[in-house]
Parts: C-alpha cells; structure tokens; sequence
C-alpha cells in the first residue's frame, strides 16, 4: 500500500507526489494476493507464480504488469556431510543428472534462465562454461562407476527452506531415475539459516548478497572458514587447490583496480566450477504488478530488486 504526498519542491519537473509512506502487506496465498490487486486493495505485488502472471492476462488487469528474473541460484555441494562428494568424478556425474532446462519447463513454462556459470547471466562475475556443464545421464552413470560408487547406495537428505521445495523435489524426481535417494526435508527460514552456518546441510541453492557491481561479494561469505556460510568444501578433498583459492581471494580482495578484482573474482569462479565444487542453478522468473498511474517504475535486472523510492504518481 503506498501513500503519497505532493510537494512543492520537488525537484523532478512534473512536481508529481512523492512516496510518503510504503505498508507492506504479508499475504502467504497466491490467489488472495491476485485478487487484492485486481479489488484495488492492493497497489502494487511482487510474486513468483507462473499462474499468477497468466492469471492477470486473463482478467485483462489494466496497470502495469512486468516480468524479470531472479538471483542466481548455484548448487553447492557440501564434500563434509556427504563423503561420495569428496569424489571428483561423483561430484561431475552429479552434474550430469539434473536437467535444469526441464525443471525450467516444469517449474516455470520456460521464463527462468538457466545457467552456465554460478553467477547471474551475463553478469561481470559470469564465467560461462556450457562444456562443461549439461545433462548426460550416461555419461553421469559411467563417471559414477568409474567411481566405484553405486547410486543406489548413494542416499542422502537436502534439508531446505520451504520456498524452494518444489525445486528441490524436482532434482530429487530426476536423481530418482539413475537410482541416487535424495531427501527432502523443508525446514522453517530461522532453521535453516543456523543449519547453513553450522555446516550441516548437504546440498543448498543460492548465493549471499550477489550484485553486478559486486562481483567479489559472494566469496567473502562462503569461502573462507571464519566467513558467514561457507559453502566451499575443496579444503576437504584438495587443501593445494583450496590454498590456491584461498591466495586468489586475498588477490581479489585487496586489488587497487576493477580489472585486478575482476581478474581474480572469474579465476575463484573458475577454478570453483572446473572443480565441480558447485554447479550452477536455475534463475526463475519473478513478477511485479502496479495499479496504472504509478510512474517511474525501476527493477534492478539482476536480481528483480523494486527501487521503490522514485515512484510517483
């Protein structure tokens, strides 16, 4: 719910109102939300649902309807709770068993983006490797048995925050077909945070505070052992890599110019990646409605964040 003010000195030259106040309205239902913003109770939603946008097409709604993305999404694997990811080859054949572009038809009628990197498409931290990454189920189960690990003795549990259930749960559908047990277990937000900072989880989708202009943001919350969540686990299989991204980060971290960093923050990436210490994800669409004479709508299109404060009327 906005409320506006006008006011005489404002400095854009229509002296349009201004925001004055913003009530945010906490509806969990999809459809409660849609049919708040079609009854005018609403002036303005963010959401998620394929549905809903389809939805709002079909009741003709009259204001202004957009469509972005969401934040990158990579896959961590954590090589401490699950031994077989201490495995190079386990950890590769584990790429080979998720079709993100599948899920992206399941989950959300092909409008995400699926990704060749960990980081957003077409970022500056972006390090596309579309070689190798991709969906090869015999490759996968070639790579398993050269492993010496057979996937039905590979069972584990992903426990996970309930907003991503229906992603995880299709991941869980498609290891299913070559054999691996994968668990699903929501937890509430407040749960899992503290699960992620101990380093208990198994697997976890995500990243901490990404932005374009930020490109070395991510590792200072997952790398290092004293960082936030640390989602990197070569120092468990490979202390000589890990020291060598290790180096890379203090590079990154203290470079006196854009191009040092940027060097450094592609090569942890890089070396992350070819290590198949992660994989990346999927980054689903995310929607945003307004009644019709609100102006100067701007989303960042990284990660669909709303500036709310140059709205007027």
């Amino acid at each position: 719910e906005l409320v506006f003010k006008a006011r005489s000195d404002y400095y854009l030259y229509e002296r349009q109102p201004v925001v004055e106040t913003i009530t945010f309205k906490f509806i969990l239902d999809d459809n409660t939300k849609l049919m708040a913003m079609l009854n005018g109770d609403l002036d303005a939603y963010t959401f998620s649902s394929v549905e809903s946008y389809y939805n709002l097409q079909d009741y003709s709604f009259d204001g202004t309807l957009m469509k972005g993305n969401g934040n990158a999404s990579p896959l961590f694997l954590n090589a401490k709770s699950v031994p077989e990811f201490q495995i190079y080859e386990v950890r590769k054949a584990f790429n080979r068993f998720i079709d993100f572009n599948a899920i992206n038809t399941i989950l959300y009628d092909d409008m995400g983006l699926v990704q060749t990197s960990l980081w957003t498409v077409g970022s500056s931290g972006e390090v596309p490797w579309p070689e190798g990454f991709y969906y090869d189920e015999a490759e996968g189960l070639e790579l398993m048995a050269q492993a010496g690990v057979d996937p039905k003795d590979f069972h584990f549990a992903a426990k996970i925050i309930d907003t991503s259930a229906d992603f995880f749960v299709t991941i869980q559908g498609q290891l299913n077909k070559v054999g691996i047990t994968m668990d699903v277990e929501p937890l509430e937000a407040e749960a899992n945070f503290t699960f992620m900072m101990n380093g208990d989880y198994t697997i976890t989708a995500g990243n901490s505070g990404y932005t374009d202009s930020k490109p070395y943001l991510p590792w200072t919350f997952i790398l290092l052992p004293e960082h936030l969540i640390k989602e990197v686990w070569t120092d468990i299989y490979d202390p000589d890599l890990y020291a060598t991204m290790c180096d890379t980060f203090y590079a990154m971290t203290s470079a006196a110019t854009w191009d040092d960093m940027i060097t450094n923050a592609n090569a942890l990436t890089d070396m992350l990646q070819r290590d198949y210490g992660a994989m990346p994800g999927l980054q689903k669409p995310y929607y945003a409605a307004f009644r019709k004479d609100i102006k100067n709508i701007i989303i960042i299109t990284e990660n669909h964040t709303l500036l709310w404060f140059y709205l007027y009327l």
